[in-house]
């Protein structure tokens, strides 16, 4: 897990990118957002946040927005603080990087709530209930791993980047319920496992090993409807709570 972790981490191709000047690369754009002069303070990519190994719920959207946290890794982090990161930031690690599961810790030591993250936990309490856990009973992940505003680079990167890494990140998970956020995670996985997004909600199917259901939703900052509780029936929402709870207890 921590190897995989770390792999995305220091993706080589990033590090390729910043040294290298290649603007050829499908990653350029994103990796060099960043503007930054030294690469060892390029933030490094993001693998995902939480316990993927043991969350019922994996989240995916398009790819992760720089922050302010100033803990956040960067190229010259050592790889325990690394994985600690990632694996911890909703708790349990040496620093409270994230309170509630909604609320990002500040350069001055405040705490700023992320509507993003406020999103995914109202999401996965419409499934599991009120009582959620975050980073254990969900985890997220990206199909582009580099961290940039407003998604720029995610475009060119999208395939490459997916290609590399989004199978290898689904066999490390066993969640039965994979929600996609937006049209880049939902382009990601149809490609990548040859399904439709017609239908909200799939049936149960096998992905990476594992049987799980795919929820198709729109990304959290969509000026659309985005609730479980308005974009599926009654009974498909019922029957959604019923499938994750003999999953969690199995």
């Amino acid at each position: 897990m921590n190897k995989l972790l770390n792999k995305i981490a220091r993706c080589e191709h990033a590090h390729h990118c910043l040294s290298n000047k290649d603007t050829t690369h499908p990653c350029y754009k994103i990796v060099s957002s960043q503007n930054v002069e030294d690469i060892c303070t390029f933030q490094v990519p993001e693998p995902w946040s939480g316990h993927i190994d043991k969350a019922k719920i994996l989240f995916i959207s398009s790819n992760p927005s720089i922050g302010e946290d100033k803990h956040y890794p960067t190229a010259q982090s050592a790889d325990d603080y690394v994985s600690e990161y990632f694996a911890m930031r909703f708790g349990g690690g040496s620093v409270a990087w994230i309170q509630n599961g909604t609320r990002e810790l500040k350069n001055d030591g405040t705490y700023k709530n992320i509507s993003f993250w406020s999103a995914v936990k109202a999401r996965a309490k419409e499934v599991l209930g009120n009582n959620v856990c975050p980073g254990e009973h969900y985890a997220l992940t990206e199909v582009v791993h580099c961290k940039s505003k407003k998604e720029v680079g995610v475009s060119e990167a999208q395939e490459f980047c997916s290609d590399l890494y989004l199978k290898k990140i689904l066999s490390a998970s066993s969640a039965p319920l994979i929600i996609s956020l937006g049209v880049n995670a939902q382009k990601a996985l149809e490609s990548t496992f040859c399904i439709s997004s017609t239908e909200r909600l799939t049936d149960r199917i096998m992905v990476m090993g594992y049987e799980r259901r795919i929820a198709f939703l729109p990304h959290p900052n969509a000026r659309q409807i985005r609730t479980f509780r308005k974009l599926l029936t009654t009974e498909q929402l019922v029957e959604l709570r019923a499938y994750m709870a003999s999953m969690s207890a199995a």
